[in-house]
């Protein structure tokens, strides 16, 4: 099957500033033509990145801004050995069928991944 959603980037690049909550927005379009879409955001470090929402709907042939934060303000970006991904599940939804409630109970039957990494870099502030 081919995806039904498509990153608008490869790489998110976050740029920490000391004593701020760092941010950076991506977006996410549904490829399908007659469906709505459900998905699902996580990441490999969830201790300290978080999104502004991490179920949603998109309808067909839309995009849909999300925002990844920084889960706290710190003095230093964090570091880690290996860069930090975003995993994107997506689900077809049936017409009718797509509420935004609905979604807590079925992230875990999410189908289908996109893999994009998070890099961290520093501004002078």
């Amino acid at each position: 099957m081919d995806r039904l959603v498509k990153p608008d980037f490869q790489e998110l690049c976050l740029f920490f500033t000391r004593g701020q909550r760092c941010c950076a927005t991506f977006k996410l379009t549904n490829l399908m033509h007659t469906m709505s879409v459900a998905v699902s955001l996580t990441t490999t470090n969830p201790s300290v990145f978080d999104f502004s929402q991490c179920f949603s709907i998109i309808p067909p042939l839309s995009t849909s801004a999300f925002t990844l934060f920084l889960s706290r303000t710190c003095d230093q970006p964090p570091l880690s050995s290996l860069p930090d991904s975003i995993f994107v599940r997506s689900l077809m939804l049936p017409t009718g069928k797509a509420r935004q409630g609905d979604l807590q109970t079925r992230a875990t039957h999410l189908q289908g991944c996109y893999n994009s990494h998070i890099l961290c870099g520093t501004s002078c502030g």
